[in-house]
């Protein structure tokens, strides 16, 4: 539910089911460029009573049912609490920043090139209430007529059979591997 004249979210549980809210679209797709950097967003819950974490509070899904979660107290971030509390994760591998399962590098940006879906777990507490606002994930867009570059993002200098912002595209003249259906392989 979106609050008319407000900057937020919320969602109410009716029971005990547990409710997420689902990133649009924009969120979505080639964030390849988001490898290492945060996202974040603004959360607080009407009630204290009863509220508890847990490891699926935060859900980043890619294809091939690739799959990373976190709790939302992770990486030093606050339990929930009844005023709005600032919540920032870094989308990086490395064990300490609490993402499971563990996976290598390549993995978590494989399933950040394809990102189908983000989840932000809405209710902590039976008949509970969560409010959300300020959603944002640090990426960046390809554009060579900018002059602002972004430190983060490699850039590449493809061998001769290469072509592409990342290396990933056959040059002319040649041509994937036949019997190759991994668009990561050769």
């Amino acid at each position: 539910m979106h609050h008319v004249g407000e900057s937020h979210v919320s969602v109410t549980a009716v029971g005990n089911e547990v409710l997420y809210m689902s990133a649009p679209p924009e969120f979505l797709g080639n964030l390849r460029s988001s490898y290492g950097q945060l996202f974040g967003f603004s959360f607080r819950v009407a009630s204290m009573e009863g509220v508890q974490v847990n490891r699926g509070d935060i859900i980043f899904e890619g294809e091939d049912g690739l799959q990373v979660s976190t709790r939302l107290n992770a990486q030093n971030n606050p339990v929930p609490s009844t005023a709005f509390q600032s919540y920032i994760f870094r989308l990086h591998e490395d064990p300490s920043l609490g993402w499971e399962p563990m996976v290598r590098g390549f993995d978590f940006q494989k399933l950040l090139n394809n990102l189908k879906s983000i989840k932000i777990r809405m209710i902590f507490a039976p008949q509970g209430t969560g409010l959300l606002e300020n959603v944002f994930i640090e990426s960046a867009i390809f554009d060579p007529s900018s002059p602002l570059g972004v430190p983060w993002v490699e850039e590449c200098t493809c061998p001769e059979p290469y072509t592409g912002n990342h290396c990933e595209q056959c040059n002319r003249g040649y041509k994937r591997q036949s019997g190759v259906d991994d668009k990561f392989g050769q």
